[in-house]
């Protein structure tokens, strides 16, 4: 609140005797005069060196400018208050002075009373203002005010952000030119959100949904209410746009909701995990507790054979009953045997998994090792009625690694290409080095590379990687015709992995071919 001593006027009168009447009196009321102009462009260049609390303004001028005009610039250049003095009280100019928004009118001849009141209450207006203006620029919503045919008048640092429109640039503009809204959903123009609000309260409900498309084409998620103002007579005087801008809140919603799936994932991690270690212990108790009673059932087997032989009951060729007990007996071993075998995949597999399972590094020279492993494919091969073909290259360096895991890893798949290759076809197998980039001195490295490949089947793409899953069977794949445990692969990768190789599968035209790459030195276990 200012004191009159603190109050500075300019004078813009071009009549020297009032003039010099008005310093007069507003002196004798302690105000300060800064100076006194008597022309409208005068008036503005002094109120730009002076700053003055106040102009007042007389409205018929010397000069080109006239009052109100001059008025008008140091308003919206300044933002200084004017009041007008005048002895002309016609319709036009008084239409024409308060279409200038004023701050106060005084006639000609001045009275003492009614200019101290016009000062005080454009004063007090002028703060009510500033005021009302600092809240509405410091509010966190955007904020755009306009007059009845949507012309802006003001416009808050917010709005000006979202809409990129300075504040310069929007005042004097029609609102349609800076506000550019979409529905969020359909992206459809929002056309008219001021007409449905004439016929509700003064305040509407707030709507969202909605995207604002600023000057540099950003989008942004508003929720907007709109305001009517209205005269004590009702009659409209203009719109209130308050625009909150969503994109804070939606981006902690999402932040929110990613830690809740991030918590939720966690704890559903956590219990998968400790369901795998309830699985993983149920397998290895049960394989425990099965190896010993199959073992026990192979033995017994083998005796009732070795029995039976003893008394002749095997002996006879031409017996139906020989022949149907032969049969007997290799049902219960081949049964037996396959059980035995996921008894001991399974444990295979938890051991691995337990980072248990022993690794013994051995020298091998593949030249004589490989030929040895086949010999029994190549016996089977001949009675099975299928071609195996053997290519080994020439100067293998020797290999280092595991030889209990390679030959797993060799004899199944090889078993593998068995079960999946018809009659008179042919299952390959092939032995070379293979060229790898290590690093960009060693250009010249190589691995071990074992191919295996037969024909008459293929693997879909997106069934690739899920072959090497424990108990994963090929949809379609009949495992009657395709006997097995399902664990075959499944363990394969892991050991091909324990000696730190790779394995892949390479599936079209109804060829499938298994590659392992192994480096040539396995280095030995700590």
């Amino acid at each position: 609140m200012y004191s009159s001593n603190q109050i500075k006027i300019l004078i813009v009168e071009d009549e020297t005797i009032i003039a010099l009447d008005l310093r007069d009196r507003l002196e004798g009321a302690n105000y300060v005069v800064v100076d006194v102009a008597i022309s409208g462009d005068e008036a503005v260049q002094k109120a730009k060196q002076l700053s003055p609390t106040l102009v007042l303004m007389d409205i018929r001028l010397s000069g080109k400018t006239d009052g109100i005009e001059a008025a008008e610039a140091i308003w919206q250049q300044l933002q200084i208050p004017v009041v007008f003095v005048t002895g002309h009280s016609d319709q036009s100019t008084v239409e024409r002075a308060i279409a200038s928004s004023p701050f106060g009118y005084v006639l000609k001849p001045i009275r003492e009373r009614e200019l101290y009141v016009a000062i005080e209450t454009a004063i007090q207006k002028y703060e009510r203002e500033q005021w009302l203006r600092t809240i509405l620029q410091n509010t966190q919503e955007a904020v755009i005010a306009t007059d009845p045919h949507l012309t802006v008048e003001f416009i808050n640092q917010v709005a000006v952000s979202l809409t990129g429109w300075s504040a310069a640039e929007a005042k004097g503009r029609s609102l349609t030119d800076l506000l550019h809204l979409v529905d969020e959903t359909t992206r459809e123009p929002v056309l008219d959100i001021f007409t449905p609000v004439l016929a509700q309260p003064p305040i509407s409900p707030e709507l969202d949904e909605m995207l604002l498309i600023s000057r540099d084409q950003h989008y942004y998620p508003v929720a907007t209410h709109i305001s009517s103002i209205k005269d004590p007579f009702g009659h409209l005087t203009g719109f209130v746009l308050v625009m909150r801008d969503l994109t804070s809140q939606r981006l902690a919603v999402e932040r929110n909701l990613a830690v809740e799936r991030s918590r939720q994932l966690e704890q559903q991690n956590t219990e998968l995990e400790r369901i795998n270690r309830l699985k993983d212990d149920f397998l290895s108790t049960i394989s425990h507790e099965m190896r010993t009673p199959l073992a026990n059932i192979k033995m017994a087997i083998h005796l009732l054979e070795l029995s039976l032989q003893q008394k002749g009951m095997l002996a006879s060729e031409d017996s139906t009953s020989s022949t149907s007990i032969c049969r007997y007996i290799r049902v219960l071993s081949t049964q037996c045997n396959q059980e035995m075998r996921l008894i001991d995949d399974l444990l295979c597999l938890q051991r691995l998994d337990a980072d248990a399972y022993r690794l013994d590094t051995i020298k091998l020279d593949l030249k004589n090792w490989f030929p040895h492993l086949l010999e029994g494919f190549f016996v089977r091969a001949e009675a099975e009625r299928r071609h195996l073909r053997f290519e080994i290259a020439d100067d293998l360096p020797f290999l280092v690694t595991d030889m209990s895991s390679l030959t797993r890893i060799v004899t199944e798949l090889i078993n593998n290409a068995f079960k999946y290759s018809p009659i008179n076809s042919t299952i390959h197998v092939a032995v070379q080095a293979a060229p790898v980039q290590l690093s960009v001195e060693a250009t010249d490295a190589s691995e071990l590379q074992v191919r295996v490949i037969n024909t008459g089947s293929e693997i879909p793409p997106d069934q690739q990687e899920r072959i090497f899953e424990p108990f994963y069977r090929l949809p379609g794949d009949d495992r009657w015709q395709h006997s097995g445990t399902g664990l075959g692969l499944a363990l394969v990768k892991r050991l091909v992995t324990q000696l730190q190789g790779k394995i892949w599968v390479e599936s079209t035209d109804q060829q499938t071919s298994f590659v392992i790459q192994l480096p040539w030195d396995l280095p030995k276990p700590h």
